[in-house]
């Protein structure tokens, strides 16, 4: 984010096979080297599809809530004196999976929706608590096409 100062508005999108892959990279992304230095960022949304593989036994899901993964650090960093212009953070989450999990795994369907429910509370506190920040967090279950 140094290297634009100005940026009011960014939209970032990406598939993702591990959690703490992704939130090694985007958390020092957003971390401002000078401790003195603000960004003009009013509007952040994020788009982040966990690709679960078929018939994978691995719980995927649970990686995604792990505190190590960064999001507190996100969380802190979103809300800091670096980021006195931010009036909406979006966060789209999906776990997507190649089959209906509804129909063919419903109670890992029903694990899904208490984790999101999780997720936001506790990975996002300062955000969702914020009276100057409008959250979203909007999870969801899908498809994935191949690769």
């Amino acid at each position: 984010m140094d290297y634009f100062p100005s940026l009011q508005s960014l939209t970032m999108s990406d598939d993702i096979i591990g959690a703490k892959t992704f939130l090694d990279k985007l958390v020092p992304f957003f971390k401002l080297e000078n401790p003195m230095s603000t960004s003009k960022l009013e509007n952040l949304a994020l788009t982040l599809k966990w690709i679960v593989p078929i018939g994978s036994n691995s719980s995927y899901e649970d990686e995604v809530i792990l505190p190590s993964n960064g999001w507190h650090q996100l969380d802190a960093l979103l809300t800091s004196p670096h980021y006195p212009s931010l009036r909406k953070v979006t966060i789209g989450i999906c776990f997507s999976a190649s089959w209906d999990w509804r129909s063919r795994e419903p109670e890992r369907y029903t694990r899904l929706w208490n984790i999101y429910r999780h997720l936001q509370s506790s990975c996002f506190p300062l955000l969702s608590s914020s009276d100057s920040i409008e959250f979203v967090f909007s999870p969801a279950t899908g498809y994935h096409r191949g690769f």
